[in-house]
């Protein structure tokens, strides 16, 4: 949510101020403006991602016991930094097509909550046990159904970090396949579009 307001605002500052405006009159290529402003939204989800684990690791190393092994915690914080490069692919890609900073805001935002709601409900669907007390749980969710509750848990970069704060992975390989394709069609058809349309 920190990183749909912090992208759609300050990119959206450069669209209302003129600044993209004049960069193109100056004679950048709009390609060069849209992935430069695309590693701006992936340096920035990254920092704060970063500065979040260092705080947590020295406040928690301190205070709480510590069972996790340095193997699961850079693979973690690896699968972690691959979210944040979806994060600031799908709010950077988001911005720069709609240029007006209060819509991406706005749009940003309400895009995040969605995505967040929509982990929610996988999230607790998944995490029925199939049996409660010695009776079958008619929440549980098996077979295709199961399937399909995984694919959008890990395809949504909110389940991701649901996954991420209970250090649990449902398929690394499918995680990290996910956030290439949100990396790839910012990169591609973000840019692709952004290079079409009516800047002013």
């Amino acid at each position: 949510v920190a990183t749909a307001a912090f992208i759609s605002f300050f990119v959206g500052d450069d669209f209302s101020d003129g600044v993209i405006r004049n960069k193109i009159i100056a004679g950048r290529s709009r390609s060069t403006i849209y992935l430069s402003n695309l590693i701006c939204g992936w340096s920035a989800c990254l920092l704060l991602y970063i500065i979040t684990i260092a705080v947590t690791v020295m406040i928690g190393i301190n205070i709480f016991e510590n069972d996790v092994t340095m193997r699961d915690f850079f693979t973690f914080l690896t699968l972690g930094m691959f979210t944040c490069l979806a994060f600031g692919s799908i709010f950077s890609m988001l911005t720069m097509l709609i240029g007006n900073k209060s819509t991406s805001v706005m749009f940003c935002m309400g895009l995040s909550f969605i995505m967040l709601f929509l982990c929610l409900h996988t999230n607790q669907v998944l995490v029925q046990q199939q049996y409660k007390d010695g009776v079958l749980n008619p929440h549980f969710a098996d077979g295709i159904k199961r399937l399909v509750y995984e694919f959008l848990h890990d395809m949504n970069p909110f389940g991701q970090i649901a996954q991420l704060s209970d250090m649990t992975c449902l398929n690394e390989i499918r995680w990290i396949c996910f956030d290439i394709f949100w990396i790839i069609i910012a990169a591609g058809f973000g840019n692709s579009l952004f290079l079409k349309r009516d800047i002013r």
